[in-house]
């Protein structure tokens, strides 16, 4: 037999719905139905320092409970009646549980006391990656993340390709790197926005010579010649359309040839030079 548990009111277990006085050795006088007072309210008899049992009949032979038994808490002790069971008992609140299912219901699988299942409380998963899976769905994420990355960088190319083009305009023309002093002679020239592109002229042999200016854009060029005594001449539609033509008689000496255009806009000409 378990150890006796200390003085204290425990229900009657003669009478469901009592309290009675436990001294720690036997009851007290049984409480009426439902007539608990404190300790503090009541004392216990006086005769609870007597060390002579009751009897089971007068007031019990059985200790309160100590051990837990929610079916029956007085099964310890035998000749109690638990107030759980019997005629005239109430029902019992605390059923024994013996399929494992707890107040939830049945587990998700397995035995009481087995592993969880990988179902989790939930049922079966029905989507997600585990082991090889995840780390397939890691690598599928890291090439799509390439492949978006790859996409904005071809993006970002094009588009800088076209703002350069279009700063540009039409292919640039280089222009002669010497003094020309050959004739006939041809050659481009190419005039950015607002500014002006120079050729050199040298003139050896005295003579006419005719100097033409041919836009290849469809801008309006304009001709300036600027002669080594300060001497300069100007054409702006003397030629096809709008383009720019001189015919001068010109001494040997080195000349410089300006072209512009009109607008100030992008122009790209072709020159040609003849003596005639």
């Amino acid at each position: 037999m378990t150890a006796s548990p200390g003085p204290g009111w425990y229900p009657d277990p003669e009478r469901p719905g009592a309290f009675r006085w436990w001294d720690g050795v036997r009851w007290g006088p049984t409480q009426e139905e439902g007539g608990y007072r404190p300790p503090e309210e009541h004392e216990p008899p006086a005769d609870s320092s007597d060390e002579t049992p009751y009897v089971h009949g007068d007031y019990g032979a059985s200790p309160p409970p100590s051990s837990g038994d929610a079916a029956n808490p007085y099964a310890d002790y035998a000749g109690a009646p638990s107030p759980y069971s019997g005629e005239g008992g109430i029902a019992n609140p605390y059923p024994a549980d013996t399929t494992g299912a707890g107040p939830y219901g049945p587990p998700a699988s397995g035995p009481v006391g087995s592993a969880p299942s990988a179902a989790g409380p939930y049922g079966t998963v029905s989507g997600g990656m585990t082991g090889g899976q995840g780390a397939q769905g890691t690598g599928g994420r890291a090439v799509a993340i390439l492949v978006g990355l790859g996409a904005v960088g071809l993006v970002i190319v094009v588009a800088v390709i076209a703002i350069v083009v279009n700063l540009l305009g039409d292919e640039p023309v280089e222009e002669p790197q010497e003094a020309i002093s050959s004739y006939p002679a041809t050659f481009e020239l190419d005039v950015p926005a607002g500014g002006e592109a120079t050729q050199e002229l040298i003139i050896e042999e005295a003579g006419t010579y005719e100097i033409r200016v041919d836009e290849t854009n469809g801008e309006d060029p304009v001709l300036n010649l600027r002669g080594p005594g300060g001497e300069e001449w100007e054409d702006d539609d003397g030629g096809d359309s709008y383009n720019s033509l001189l015919t001068e008689s010109l001494d040997p000496g080195t000349y410089e040839m300006v072209v512009t255009e009109y607008s100030g806009d992008h122009l790209t000409v072709e020159v040609t030079i003849q003596q005639h």
